[in-house]
């Protein structure tokens, strides 16, 4: 297998060679309005799979304009059993296809292609336990306010075959206006700041192989989609594309533009992972931002990101710094979301998350943990709202707030995501949440904790206490 390739027409298909085993239902996503660059998505559970087809995924959507729908199609193959002791050459194979639903309409051009082939090397009746990932992307051309459902299916091959086991498939879609172009990058053989310089409005570039270098993203581009797919070897190793950014003077990923994504990449080196600044605007969404020279992710002066899915974690500064009237949302896109997409911050050197000089942030439904100072610092003149978080075994507090900033907590009464208040599991070494220097902490406290005799919570003297239990 040399990589994942991209398929224009509908029926995409995965093929990997081995045998599995699976139990659940599919799970399907009711009909939802799908905006411009917005994003829905579908999970499975985990399924007994047999030769006849079966459906994993569902997902029913009904896209505001006529443009692209991009699919992103993933599952993990955990283990195979073959049956047929009497083939010395039997083995199992196991097919993912995103296929178009006969009562969609109307309905999307057809066809098929192999986008990755692994072979296990299974023998007749041996049984291996693998944790093989599968994920590819696939791009379906649709027409404005028509209702479109696709399934994401799976079965094995040849009927003999046996048992598989699949767990977890996952289907999600991103709607795109008509004009967007796909440009493929393979890092390793090709530049990806050439092919940004050269992207227009719309334009969708996926790339893969590590990029060993500094990308930038200046403020004449909009609407521009950056895509990491993950490859497979033949040994069912995943190798996920990387962002490597030699220049430890300069941000990794720099975004100055509007609209932007960046989707899907292992993230390291450089000053920063990705800043955002002078007004840019972003989507930041399922990578992993790890070992760079000081933050994860900054959103920086008068500019604004959603981050949503990522891990970011050992970092020697912050996770997160939202800072010089700058906002960000942590954990969901739309204020219409009934469940989060939550982030993993942890063991970053400094703060989790850090709001500061007349920033404002709503950080929801992620994991905060064992990061060197607070949680979450709101600091300077700023706010955030915070909920239905989990903030655990961070060094100093789990939230601190000071210097004329606040935060509020959940809401005193409902059951959004936006309502929920935030839990610890794990103490945080000094106080749930702590306030000074003229801040103010409001709605619930919910099970925020640190450690002492009094580890719940310290409002020194000038702090406004409006909590609730």
């Amino acid at each position: 297998m040399k990589g994942l390739k991209n398929k224009m027409a509908v029926g995409v298909r995965i093929v990997v060679i081995l045998t599995v085993i699976l139990f659940g239902t599919s799970i399907v996503a009711s009909a939802q309005s799908l905006g411009e660059f917005g994003v829905i998505e579908a999970r499975g559970g985990h399924f007994i799979l047999s030769h006849d087809s079966q459906d994993i995924v569902s997902l029913t959507v009904t896209p505001r304009i006529s443009g692209k729908l991009l699919l992103f199609a993933g599952a993990a193959i955990l283990g195979m059993q073959m049956t047929d002791a009497h083939d010395a050459s039997a083995a199992a194979v196991v097919q993912l296809d995103i296929t178009q639903a006969t009562n969609s309409e109307p309905p999307v051009p057809t066809g098929s292609g192999t986008v990755n082939a692994l072979s296990i090397g299974a023998t007749p009746t041996g049984a291996a336990f693998l944790g093989v990932p599968v994920a590819f992307m696939h791009v379906a051309h649709v027409t404005s306010y028509a209702t479109y459902t696709f399934h994401l299916t799976a079965a094995t091959l040849p009927p003999s075959a046996g048992f598989c086991t699949v767990d977890a498939g996952s289907l999600r879609a991103i709607l795109l206006p008509a004009e967007a172009a796909m440009i493929n990058v393979n890092c390793n053989t090709g530049s990806l700041q050439t092919a940004i310089n050269g992207a227009k409005s719309g334009d969708i570039i996926s790339v893969t192989g590590t990029c060993n270098e500094n990308i930038n993203i200046w403020e004449t581009k909009e609407r521009v989609t950056i895509v990491g797919l993950t490859t497979i070897d033949p040994l069912g190793n995943e190798t996920k594309a990387t962002i490597k950014g030699l220049n430890a003077a300069a941000s990794t990923i720099s975004i100055m533009g509007q609209g932007i994504t960046v989707k899907g990449f292992i993230i390291k080196g450089g000053d920063n992972g990705i800043f955002v600044g002078r007004g840019g605007t972003a989507t930041i969404d399922d990578n992993t931002i790890q070992n760079t020279g000081t933050n994860g992710i900054v959103v920086n002066m008068n500019s604004f990101a959603r981050i949503i899915n990522n891990k970011i974690r050992d970092n020697p500064s912050n996770g997160i710094h939202v800072s010089e009237d700058s906002s960000a949302r942590i954990g969901f896109l739309s204020g219409n979301d009934t469940n989060a997409s939550p982030n993993i911050i942890e063991n970053n050197d400094e703060n989790g998350i850090l709001v500061t000089r007349t920033s404002n942030t709503r950080i929801v439904g992620n994991t905060i943990r064992n990061n060197t100072n607070n949680g979450v610092s709101v600091a300077k003149v700023s706010q955030a709202d915070i909920s239905g978080n989990t903030i655990d075994g961070n060094g100093e507090n789990g939230i601190l707030v000071t210097q004329n900033s606040g935060v509020n907590l959940g809401n005193d009464t409902g059951t959004t995501i936006f309502d929920l208040p935030n839990t610890t599991n794990f103490n945080n070494g000094d106080k749930g949440l702590r306030c000074s220097i003229g801040g103010y902490a409001d709605g619930h406290l919910g099970t925020l904790k640190g450690v002492g005799k009094h580890d719940e919570t310290d409002f020194t003297k000038g702090c406004i206490d409006s909590l609730i239990p």
